[in-house]
């Protein structure tokens, strides 16, 4: 997603794990991003994909699409929300940061 804009899955109900195998196995929903943040929800999702080790989680996995749901709307709601209490927090973070920076002491 070059400049975080393009189609993720985000949130996660239902989940099952078989690390036997190596696979996990979830209900998701497919939205439009813009920024890395939920924008618009296209679909819902039953998802499988490959566990990775510890470190290792942020990168590519394979994902599997089981079949297409309706919309979860609580799973839809529960995403936006938590969107926007990141935004809310980048927003005072940047905010307060040029006040906190003008306390630390100058070297």
């Amino acid at each position: 997603m070059p400049y975080g804009i393009g189609k993720k899955f985000l949130g996660k109900l239902n989940y099952s794990c078989a690390p036997a195998s190596g696979i996990e196995e979830f209900e998701t929903t497919l939205w439009f991003v813009m920024f890395w943040l939920p924008v618009i929800p296209i679909s819902g999702c039953r998802i499988k994909r490959e566990l990775r080790g510890k470190w290792t989680n942020l990168f590519a996995r394979r994902i599997w699409v089981i079949s297409k749901l309706p919309r979860n709307w609580n799973l839809i709601f529960v995403t936006w929300i938590k969107g926007c209490l990141v935004t809310l927090l980048v927003v005072v973070a940047l905010r307060f940061l040029p006040t906190l920076l003008s306390k630390l002491p100058k070297l």
